[in-house]
C-alpha cells in the first residue's frame, strides 16, 4: 500500500489502495451500493459573459456530453479564474470527496482552475472520479500558454486594482453626501 506523509505529519494512504490493500488479504470492501452521478462544471470569467449566454451554451454543450453516460448534476460560478472561492467548485470538490461522483464534465482544463489543475485532478484520482475534458487545447506550445497565464494573471491583479479605486470612490461619495446632509466631514488619513 502507498503512503504518503502529509505536511502535519500524519501519514495517509488513497481510499483504492486501502480498498486493494483490504481485497489482497481476503477482506472485501465493497461500496457498489453507493450510488455515484456524473456532473457538470461550467464557469465564466465575468457577468458579461453570462448574461451573453456564454455559460448558458457551455453547459449546454456538457449536458449532451454528460447525457450520453446518464443523469448528471450541473454546478457552475462567474467568477476569474484566478479566484480560488468558487461557490459552484466547492461543493463539486466536496461531493468528490464524499465519494458521489462518477465523472467531472468540463470544457477546458481551465475551467475548473486557471492554476493548479493537477491538484484537482488527483483529489479527483483518489476518490475514484474520472474527468472528461471536452476540448483540449494541447496544441500549444509552452510559450503561448506562459503568454495566456501572464495575461490572466494582469487581468486579475488590474480587476482587483479598478475594484480598490472603486470602492474608494464609493467611500468618498458617500462621505461628500454625508457632509452635504451636515452629517459630518471627510475622513483623513
Amino acid at each position: 500500500m502507498k503512503m504518503a506523509q502529509s505536511s502535519t505529519g500524519r501519514w495517509y494512504a488513497s481510499k483504492q489502495d486501502v480498498i486493494e490493500w483490504l481485497n489482497s488479504r481476503m477482506i472485501y470492501f465493497d461500496d457498489s451500493h453507493k450510488e455515484r452521478i456524473n456532473v457538470i462544471y461550467a464557469r465564466v470569467s465575468s457577468h458579461d459573459q453570462k448574461k451573453n449566454g456564454d455559460l448558458d451554451r457551455q453547459i449546454g454543450r456538457l449536458a449532451l456530453a454528460a447525457s450520453e453516460k446518464g443523469d448528471f448534476k450541473v454546478f457552475s460560478d462567474t467568477d476569474s479564474g484566478l479566484n480560488t472561492s468558487h461557490k459552484g467548485l466547492s461543493r463539486m470538490l466536496d461531493w468528490i470527496e464524499q465519494d458521489q461522483v462518477k465523472t467531472v464534465f468540463i470544457t477546458h482544463k481551465d475551467r475548473l482552475s486557471r492554476f493548479g489543475f493537477e491538484f484537482i485532478e488527483r483529489l479527483c484520482k483518489e476518490h475514484g472520479t474520472d474527468i472528461v475534458i471536452l476540448e483540449s487545447r494541447e496544441d500549444k506550445n509552452a510559450q503561448e500558454e506562459l503568454a495566456e497565464d501572464l495575461m490572466s494573471l494582469i487581468a486579475s491583479f488590474s480587476g482587483r486594482i479598478h475594484g480598490l479605486r472603486s470602492s474608494r470612490r464609493k467611500e468618498l461619495a458617500l462621505q461628500a453626501e454625508n457632509m452635504i446632509e451636515g452629517k459630518g466631514g471627510f475622513d483623513h488619513e
